[in-house]
């Protein structure tokens, strides 16, 4: 991917690194477990239809808006429901109150997450994110109440922290505050079958406008349709000319530490910001100008730290993704997120990116990041990460339905003094 081809034409180019920029996660799950060849993001058909269902609307559960465009209004006697190709013969969507209408009238475009797709309309480029009873990854990722219930809640409570300017300047996100979800009644148990609207637009702070978007992943991934071409962060230090040291720290790695503690210390919330749920956007100049983040169904409550610095969201009670002291986990899951996901997963290779471009050790870059993190930590409280110790995953399975985690523990970590 040249960088002049994405500012020409920021759509089709942000649609193709969701699906050709992508060296995928290091856990190694990402085109192991992935979706059927018509539809997964590594493939080559360019889109397909998804299926729409009409169920009873009792059993249907809602928030926001879908507009007639994506699914028929909903009225008194029925729902409408968008599935996944790959989950039209699910058993438990044989139901003689279930009626199957066909495809839908626009096609679907694959996106990196597998079960995520981007409405190919030509005024409208939202995302629908569908239930998907299966394996992406490493996880199965079924789309119930409780997920989508959070990421709305979640939604909410970051767009009132954007208003008020109570987050960085250069922060910004994909809302995602409209869904359904299904309770599917079965002989033995209900069933939940969700989706989400996932704006294509970021919500920012007034003032600040994007040209093109690039996910996090696509600065240090390698385009598999155009191989020879540099990586976009060469092409982004290079354009910085001499100005690529300090341009680095200051408009990517900065903006998205001040973003992470900003959330954790504004609203107690942890974002999951791996390099798939963080996304870049550009001025028509190339610079840097938003870290927008996405995917909020992953991002954890803290109950403990809101209560610590007084925090006042308002989230409905729910056990999904919400941390607590009294959790056996709760300084793990921190270390989790920040050393493991955030560190492994999007600093090291951005770091490691940068370097092998400019010729430059590891140490300074990484003591620079080291004494943000201290200064952004210093509203945190003392035992807010183990101390000296980091926490990772095993690369394996995770069951989303058990506590249970395959946790490793390392010494000395590596973005962070303690």
């Amino acid at each position: 991917m040249l960088l002049e081809n994405l500012l020409k034409d920021p759509l089709s180019s942000l649609q193709h690194m969701e699906r050709y920029v992508n060296d995928g996660s290091p856990s190694g799950f990402t085109r192991k477990f992935t979706t059927s060849p018509t539809t997964t993001p590594f493939g080559d058909e360019e889109r397909f239809r998804l299926n729409v269902l009409r169920v009873p609307a009792v059993w249907s559960q809602a928030q926001g808006h879908f507009p007639d465009w994506m699914l028929p209004p909903s009225d008194e006697e029925s729902s409408y429901l968008m599935v996944h190709p790959d989950m039209k013969g699910h058993v438990q969507l044989v139901h003689p109150q279930i009626h199957q209408l066909g495809e839908s009238s626009f096609g679907a475009i694959p996106t990196a997450s597998g079960r995520t797709v981007q409405c190919d309309v030509p005024t409208e480029h939202d995302y629908i994110k569908l239930h998907y009873d299966g394996i992406l990854g490493r996880m199965n990722r079924c789309l119930t109440l409780a997920n989508a219930t959070s990421a709305f809640e979640i939604s909410q409570a970051i767009r009132s922290a954007v208003d008020s300017r109570r987050l960085p300047k250069q922060f910004a996100f994909l809302p995602e505050e409209d869904f359904r979800v299904v309770t599917i009644p079965g002989p033995e148990a209900s069933h939940q079958w969700g989706m989400i609207r996932r704006r294509y637009a970021p919500h920012a702070r007034q003032g600040i406008s994007t040209h093109a978007l690039i996910p996090a992943f696509a600065l240090f991934s390698r385009d598999k349709k155009n191989p020879r071409d540099p990586v976009l962060l060469d092409q982004l230090l290079d354009a910085a000319g001499t100005a690529a040291e300090s341009s680095f720290v200051e408009t990517t790695l900065r903006p998205i530490l001040a973003s992470y503690f900003a959330l954790l210390t504004t609203l107690g919330l942890q974002p999951e910001l791996n390099a798939q749920n963080l996304i870049f956007g550009l001025s028509t100049e190339a610079k840097i100008v938003a870290v927008i983040l996405r995917d909020l169904e992953s991002v954890d409550k803290d109950v403990s730290l809101m209560e610590d610095l007084g925090i006042h969201c308002g989230f409905s009670p729910s056990a999904f993704k919400t941390l607590s002291r009294t959790q056996y986990d709760y300084t793990i899951r921190h270390s989790l997120m920040f050393d493991f996901k955030f560190g492994e997963y999007l600093l090291a290779p951005l770091v490691e990116s940068f370097c092998r471009f400019t010729g430059k050790g590891e140490d300074a870059i990484t003591a620079a990041i080291k004494l943000l993190v201290e200064a952004y930590t210093a509203d945190l409280p003392k035992d807010f990460f183990p101390k000296n110790l980091w926490y990772g995953h095993e690369r394996t399975m995770i069951d989303r339905t058990s506590p249970a985690r395959p946790y490793t523990k390392q010494p000395n970590p590596r973005f962070r003094s303690q």
